[in-house]
């Protein structure tokens, strides 16, 4: 999740502050030593990013230099942080490459560091997505353009599942990709790896949850896995009019089920929250008709299974549990995800994702 995984409709304001100033004095000596050719002219931090830190970045050229990076722009510093960093960024930076040979508009990477040491953690220096980000542009459109909107964000997904990567997948079903759940993370042993992290953060409650995922994976049995976005919803896309023109944070990926994908994409529209009650109220169209739109697009685009996209939906509501709910509890151990996600997981959201996943089960959950 990234700048943009803001509650619909926010927009990430820069703020320049003594952290993101020193944030550019650190890029600045470490492109000095790489003989860059450039000064670092600004650096702001954009709120969001929630398992990672994200800057608005611009640059000039240093005199006398020739500039390896773009000086007419601002880019986008994304420093990840957490668990597997340098797994994790060195897989967005793969997959960016990947997809942009396909025509899927993912933001060019212009610098990839997988170091730790320069600016407290792996980082990738990005292109800055031109357009307006997918919810604001809903939010102030008509309804046709807002399904048409859709349809695209529909397409879009598709194509990203469509995707032919067979040497990555091959790596990914590897015994040493298994791993732990870390933020987002689309582990090989995605069931075993969420059980062992409830045990581990004291949330038990969620164990219903994976006991019926154990029980219902017939339904998901024999089905092909495919290249996924995995955070895919209108936050992380941008629009020219109505039209798709960037797709970020592509961190949270791997490959899966298409139907898990969908379902994370469901369950982000069906229960997105604003902790302002009128922002809220605003946003009931978007968790109803927008919801039924875009699995009605989708249907047509890559075709939707019912019993699949239940299952995918009640993944979803899990893997949004163990990101969320050890920010949101004192007693589930570290965050995950960096303080800013802390405005973002109000009890209003918590309790609409328990609904969301008791009305797919059959449970009741323990969870406030």
């Amino acid at each position: 999740m990234t700048a943009a995984n803001l509650p619909i409709g926010a927009v990430a304001a820069p703020v320049i502050s003594e952290e993101s100033r020193a944030r550019g004095e650190a890029l600045q000596r470490y492109l000095d030593e790489r003989e860059a050719g450039v000064r670092v002219a600004g650096c702001a931090r954009l709120s969001g990013g929630y398992e990672t830190y994200i800057y608005e970045v611009r640059f000039e050229a240093a005199e006398g230099a020739t500039p390896v990076l773009p000086v007419d722009r601002p880019l986008i510093l994304r420093i990840y942080h957490g668990p597997d960093v340098v797994a994790r960024s060195g897989w967005e930076n793969a997959v960016i490459a990947r997809v942009r040979q396909d025509g899927i508009p993912a933001p060019e990477v212009f610098l990839y560091e997988p170091s730790l040491a320069p600016l407290g953690g792996s980082f990738l220096l990005l292109e800055f997505m031109r357009g307006k980000r997918m919810d604001e542009a809903a939010l102030n459109a008509g309804p046709v353009a807002v399904i048409r909107m859709i349809r695209a964000f529909a397409r879009a997904q598709a194509a990203v599942y469509r995707v032919q990567w067979p040497e990555a997948q091959a790596e990914a079903r590897a015994p040493a990709a298994a791993g732990e759940l870390g933020p987002l993370a689309w582990s090989g042993d995605r069931l075993g790896a969420a059980r062992r992290e409830i045990m581990a953060r004291n949330l038990q409650p969620l164990l219903p949850i994976v006991d019926w995922l154990e029980e219902n994976r017939r339904i998901v049995a024999g089905e092909p896995e495919v290249l996924i976005h995995g955070d895919f919803h209108p936050l992380n896309l941008f629009v020219d009019g109505t039209e798709i023109c960037g797709i970020i944070d592509w961190g949270s990926g791997g490959f899966a089920n298409r139907h898990e994908d969908i379902g994370w994409s469901s369950l982000l529209i069906g229960t997105v929250t604003s902790a302002d009650p009128a922002e809220d109220r605003r946003l009931a169209p978007f968790r109803t008709i927008a919801r039924k739109v875009y699995l009605g697009w989708l249907w047509k685009a890559a075709g939707v299974d019912r019993e699949q996209l239940r299952y995918g939906e009640v993944y979803a509501g899990l893997r949004w549990m163990l990101i969320f709910l050890p920010t949101y509890l004192p007693n589930a151990g570290e965050p995950l995800l960096n303080p800013d996600a802390a405005a973002f997981t109000t009890p209003l959201y918590v309790r609409r994702v328990r609904r969301f996943i008791e009305q797919r089960t059959g449970l009741t959950l323990g969870i406030v």
